[in-house]
Order: structure tokens, then sequence, then C-alpha cells
């Protein structure tokens, strides 16, 4: 196991935290990182570990999601843990194949520019001014590369599309620009394009709590 494929610094994280019998699921960013020990800033979890509580980050590297399992040593400020290896880092599946069933907010923007780099910044600005309970709940599909859902709205494959989408365990509202790749009567299928590291954790957070709802499965 090489040291690159441990976090790096201000790598953003998926943080799951097993005490109690219970298993909380938030976000985070690496403050430091060696091959033993690692400092995380958390956010989203709203419990302090206790000393020796099991944590595992999950975080992407290349085309994969990372699996590292720790123990919490210490913590200050509340929000920042200290955790000391329980094992070296180890792949697990394929961002792409990472996916569950959630239901979230979610709105679809139209007429977004051609050009890519204006559509992302387009829509990252409207998500920005946009209020969480203005999005509608809906029933989807997601994965690190993609949603899918229902939709009545007539648009051709090989179409762009932004999405604004805001997960209920979450504080932020993202935007992301989507290609349509199967456009077929109420429903859409569409793959991310250039999607941000926040958000990419963000997904992997919500697809990993809706998947391992209990301790059993997480364990396993």
């Amino acid at each position: 196991m090489t040291h690159a494929q441990y976090p790096k610094n201000e790598q953003q994280v998926t943080v799951v935290l097993v005490m109690g019998g219970e298993a909380k699921i938030g976000t985070g960013g690496i403050v430091h990182c060696d091959d033993d020990n690692a400092v995380v800033e958390v956010s989203d979890m709203g419990v302090t570990p206790a000393s020796g509580a099991h944590i595992t980050l999950l975080y992407a590297m290349g085309d994969r999601v990372m699996r590292w399992k720790a123990r919490c040593v210490d913590t200050f400020e509340e929000t920042r843990w200290i955790l000391s290896a329980e094992q070296p880092p180890k792949p697990g599946e394929r961002r792409d194949f990472y996916r569950a069933d959630i239901s979230l907010g979610l709105k679809v923007m139209e007429g977004l520019s051609a050009d890519r780099e204006e559509a992302s910044a387009e829509i990252a600005n409207y998500a920005e001014d946009t209020s969480a309970s203005s999005l509608p709940r809906m029933d989807v599909e997601i994965s690190g590369s993609g949603i899918r859902f229902d939709s009545d709205l007539r648009v051709k494959k090989g179409a762009s599309i932004g999405l604004v989408l805001f997960f209920p365990e979450a504080s932020q509202v993202h935007g992301v620009v989507a290609e349509i790749v199967r456009a077929k009567s109420g429903e859409l299928a569409c793959t991310f394009q250039a999607i941000s590291e926040s958000l990419q954790n963000q997904i992997v957070a919500e697809v990993f709590r809706a998947r391992y709802a209990n301790v059993g499965l997480m364990n396993s």
C-alpha cells in the first residue's frame, strides 16, 4: 500500500462513526494525514465520538471509493477528530457503480449556455441563490456518475441540462450540469459533467447512508 492511496490534506471525505450500537454518517475534510494517523474536520454529524470509537473514512481515489478504517484517539474544537489507523486503506467499488435509491430536493434547469464552463458557472450561481425548501422532493436513483428520475420534460439524448440538488442530511444546495443519456416516457437518465468534489463526496455519503442503514451491514 503506497502513501499515494491515503487521503490527501484538504481532501473531502465521508465519515462513518459507529458508537453505542448506532451508525452516524457525515462529511468532512482532511486537515492532516500520514500513514498511521489523520486529523479530520467533520460536519453534518451532531455527535462527538468517544475515545476508541470505530470510524471509517470513504474518499475518492481515481475511479474508486477508498475505505480506511480507524479509531478515534481524541477530539478538539468538537469538530476535529484525531484518528489512528486500524488497517491501510482498501479500494472499494467503482464510483460510478456506487449507487442507491434516495429522496432529495431536485429542480431541472434548461436554457444553459452551450459552453460547458459557462453553464457550470450559471448553475452554480443559481444553486447558491436557491433556498433548499423551494426544491420539490423527488425519489431518484443516484451514483457518483449520474442520476435517474421521473420527468415529463421533453429533451433529446445528448442535450445538456442543469440540476439543482439538495440532500436532506446536508446543508448545501448543489448545482451540476448533466447530459441526457436516456429520455423515454416519464423518465430521464443523465450523466454528471465536471462534478465538484463536494457534490461527489455528498453523493457517496448519501449512497452509503441509504445502502448501509444499520451497523450489521456497515461492518460486513
